[in-house]
């Protein structure tokens, strides 16, 4: 498995520049950057990616928390759907094979759980022609969105929309408060196409550091290569108050001995 890290778990008081420099350095396969619409800043991330012999494996999603795929406004719908095609042709010119998507938000005011399932359903069906035409799959993530809170259903909800550009991007640490994430890998198989690594403690219900929490990573990991994953595992943790680059150097590391099963 490849080591990325998301662009917002480097230094921001860094330029870009001096982040990718630092990612690279510290050890780092990739990076994932923040999602965009606009293909120049595509084309500049890529330039300076490939300067610093990095991929850029997934984007993440871009409007999805203020225009839902599951908004009861079809208007709201079709700027969501929009800017997720907007972000394939970005992803596409990054050499990325992954959009991060949210898959529907529940709440108590306009969408209810079999809502958000219909609405976002018939929205996923519609852009994965469009996904498929370029390659570049649509990752669905649990982001306590109140949806899709099991592996079973997950992986029906997947399969309800029936395209193989429609799979699952698995959040380690999200899942931890739904039971085992080994359990979910074990389940979801051959649906999950891109990993993010964070840790969870279940007491205080607070994501943490690698190996601070309270996943089983040795399982975690046995999972993923009982299901045959071997692309990019990405960490999404937070920097130290103070020197903010070591954080990166310790993120890489820790890494390195979950990935080892040396634990």
């Amino acid at each position: 498995m490849k080591k990325g890290i998301c662009i917002g778990c480097l230094p921001q008081h860094l330029t870009l520049e001096d982040q990718f420099a630092l990612a690279r350095k510290a050890g780092f396969d990739g990076i994932e950057p923040r999602g965009t619409v606009d293909p120049e800043e595509a084309r500049s991330l890529k330039s300076l990616a490939d300067k610093h012999s990095l991929a850029l494996p997934s984007i993440m999603g871009g409007i999805q928390w203020q225009t839902p795929l599951s908004s009861p406004d079809v208007a709201v719908r079709k700027d969501s759907m929009d800017n997720i095609k907007a972000s394939i042709d970005c992803a596409r010119i990054m050499g990325a094979d992954l959009v991060l998507v949210i898959p529907g938000l529940v709440n108590d005011v306009d969408t209810t759980y079999q809502q958000c399932w219909d609405r976002t359903l018939v929205a996923l069906k519609e852009l994965a022609p469009y996904a498929e035409d370029n390659q570049v799959y649509l990752g669905l993530e649990n982001v306590w969105n109140k949806f899709l809170h099991s592996p079973l259903e997950f992986a029906d909800f997947i399969d309800a929309v029936g395209s193989p550009y429609v799979q699952m991007y698995f959040d380690v640490g999200n899942h931890r408060i739904f039971g085992y994430p080994e359990q979910w890998i074990e389940i979801l198989g051959s649906r999950i196409k891109k990993v993010h690594f964070k840790d969870f403690v279940e007491g205080s219900r607070d994501f943490a550091n690698l190996l601070e929490g309270d996943v089983n990573w040795q399982k975690v990991v046995e999972a993923l290569r009982g299901i045959g994953y071997d692309d990019f595992v990405t960490v999404e943790v937070g920097l130290y108050r103070a020197c903010a680059e070591q954080a990166v150097y310790d993120h890489a590391l820790r890494m390195d001995r979950i990935l080892s099963g040396n634990l």
